[in-house]
């Protein structure tokens, strides 16, 4: 059950319950102990990018720093009127 089809069995299972640094720490043992074109055979199996699951390995050994919230300040998508006030712009703008 090493195939790529057993990895995304395994993280169908584990998806759901997890947020995204769980996620990455899931898709990163597994690509670890996939070993040499392990990232890649997890992100074709899970659908995640290949640059996810290196950060989850590179949370894993300690070389990123974790910080204390899931997303970096300022992550968050803007509010709607903010969204609203850029793509209407030209409207108030006497065009």
């Amino acid at each position: 059950m090493d195939t790529e089809q057993g990895i995304a069995e395994r993280y169908g299972h584990m998806v759901g319950t997890l947020d995204e640094r769980g996620r990455r720490a899931g898709a990163a043992s597994e690509a670890l102990a996939r070993g040499w074109g392990g990232i890649s055979a997890v992100a074709r199996a899970t659908g995640l990018s290949r640059t996810v699951i290196a950060l989850g390995i590179k949370e894993g050994r300690g070389t990123v720093p974790v910080l204390g919230r899931i997303r970096r300040p300022g992550g968050a998508d803007a509010s709607a009127s903010r969204r609203r006030t850029r793509r209407y712009w030209w409207t108030w703008s006497g065009w």
